[in-house]
């Protein structure tokens, strides 16, 4: 009842280096090779450790009221020199991204990759159309 909101992460490359089963589990792949290649190109180009934020949720009573927000900003803080990454498919959750500064950039269609880069306090979204 309490349960307001909760975030879902992951450290992407040890999970893909060493629990890789459960990582193509995760992505729904038999192994890495089969990997989006858009996921795959972001992250061998990012520099250092990735967060994967596999889910965000906050209840319909608590929605509207910056607890997504809130939760996007402690992750970020809680990760320092990170870098933050997820695909996203919940068009309504991008003014979250757009509060806290992400960009977005055009891939194709039905498939958001957002892209929160520590190293280099650049942050940007990779949408598509």
């Amino acid at each position: 009842d309490n349960l307001v909101g909760f975030v879902l992460t992951f450290n992407y490359n040890k999970t893909k280096n060493v629990h890789n089963k459960d990582f193509c589990k995760i992505f729904g792949i038999n192994n890495y090779n089969e990997m989006n290649p858009i996921i795959k190109n972001v992250t061998n180009n990012l520099k250092g450790d990735i967060i994967y934020l596999l889910s965000i949720g906050v209840q319909n009573k608590s929605r509207r009221k910056n607890i997504a927000t809130i939760l996007v900003e402690t992750l970020k803080n809680e990760n320092k020199g990170k870098n933050i990454i997820s695909d996203i498919d919940n068009m309504k959750s991008l003014p979250v991204y757009h509060r806290l500064g992400f960009r977005e950039i055009p891939l194709k269609k039905n498939y958001i990759l957002v892209i929160y880069d520590n190293v280099w306090k650049y942050t940007y979204i990779i949408i598509t159309l």
